[in-house]
């Protein structure tokens, strides 16, 4: 069990091929990984950004578009709810993004941005990376599947 960002940082890194083959190279064994989570990546809408150069910064620039519209849309609604006393709720929208590599923490790689969270005191949405209890939690999990893949699959 995982007790610090270091644990995990160095767990992941020993996964890290030093000679890239065919095998490591292919999906079959992120597959089998997500089909034991429970396919996360299919519970949510996506776009995939491919190509030689300029992914990072191209991810980046999508997620905060999206996430400018949703807070545009948002703030409209906040505004009607201000000017009709109504009790509507905002919506919530969440954006994700992962990129790699990481500069400085590995949490780098997987940021959440959320609309509809505004701080009246800074007067727009906040940011933030993932809280180091949440992720070492959830690597925790990760972990029990895969010490139970590498059990009972080893190859």
């Amino acid at each position: 069990m995982f007790r610090d960002y270091y644990e995990v940082r160095d767990w992941l890194e020993s996964f890290i091929p030093l000679v890239y083959g065919k095998e490591e190279l292919g999906l079959a064994r992120i597959e089998y990984l997500l089909k034991l989570l429970g396919n996360p990546e299919r519970k949510f809408k996506s776009v995939h950004i491919a190509g030689t150069s300029g992914k990072g910064s191209t991810a980046f620039y999508t997620a905060k578009l999206l996430q400018w519209v949703s807070e545009s849309v948002s703030q409209k609604i906040g505004e009607s709810v201000n000017q009709n006393h109504r009790n509507t709720e905002i919506p919530n929208h969440r954006i994700g993004l992962h990129v790699s590599p990481h500069l400085v923490d590995i949490r780098e790689r997987m940021q959440i941005f959320r609309s509809g969270k505004w701080k009246v005191e800074s007067g727009k949405f906040e940011d933030s990376l993932m809280s180091m209890d949440r992720f070492i939690r959830l690597m925790n999990e990760v972990k029990a599947v895969v010490e139970k893949i590498q059990r009972t699959k080893p190859e």
